[in-house]
């Protein structure tokens, strides 16, 4: 998804510009530099968990008691970063090298960034503390959640999932459109690109399932009723 936000001012910078692509760059966008004619911007395509120098990820669901009738809810905490498809921009940059053996790439920064949860399910969030501002791809990109009750419920066993939850990363980057004139006007573009929250299941992380009592989470087996976690 693109948003658009157009300046009426002259641009005498360097920056991408983002109604052009590279030649021959194929289907992966690779926009050129509005003054150095060898220079091109990638943008990330996709949204990936992060993890520690021990390899776990940063990742990490917690319930918490909102009653003493036994009323729960949860927090969800990750980090992320931002990815390309490495094989695809490879073969993009390939392409361009063939024509232009000066050319040269570069990960577009951008101006913030946030984190979603994609369709309905942002239904399910109470609070949340996802944005930020400035970045470039890789860089890493925390997040908490704070679940409904109902959120609760409903998330816990899709975060558990191999394909955990789908999330959208939002973020915007400045650049330029250049006119038939061949001058150019500032540009801002939001770009979305999807990724997944969780994925762990809590034989590989246990520690990233942690109950109201402090302690990780022991799940029924599978032939057992999964909506039924326990401290």
């Amino acid at each position: 998804m693109i948003v658009a936000l157009c300046l009426p001012i002259l641009n005498a910078k360097a920056l991408p510009i983002f109604n052009l692509n590279a030649p021959n760059a194929g289907n992966r966008i690779l926009y050129p530099d509005s003054q150095n004619p060898n220079q091109y911007y990638y943008a990330p395509n996709f949204l990936v968990s992060s993890y520690d120098p021990s390899g776990s990820p940063k990742f990490v669901y917690t319930e918490y008691k909102t009653s003493l009738l036994g009323g729960r809810s949860a927090i969800v905490q990750t980090t992320m970063h931002p990815a390309v498809d490495q094989i695809a921009l490879d073969a993009a940059e390939k392409r361009v090298l063939e024509i232009n053996p000066h050319a040269v790439f570069s990960a577009l920064p951008y101006l913030y960034s946030g984190i979603k949860l994609s369709g309905e399910l942002h239904q399910l969030i109470e609070s949340q503390d996802c944005d930020h501002t400035a970045g470039s791809i890789f860089d890493d990109i925390s997040c908490v959640f704070r679940l409904t009750r109902r959120g609760r419920t409903v998330l816990l066993n899709s975060l558990r999932s191999p394909s955990g939850v789908v999330v959208d990363f939002i973020y915007e980057i400045s650049g330029v459109v250049e006119q038939a004139d061949h001058s150019y006007i500032n540009q801002n573009i939001e770009l979305t690109a999807t990724g997944h929250i969780g994925g762990f299941s809590e034989k590989s992380c246990p520690q990233c399932y942690i109950g109201s009592s402090g302690h990780p989470i022991l799940f029924f087996t599978e032939s057992q009723d999964l909506s039924k976690p326990t401290d």
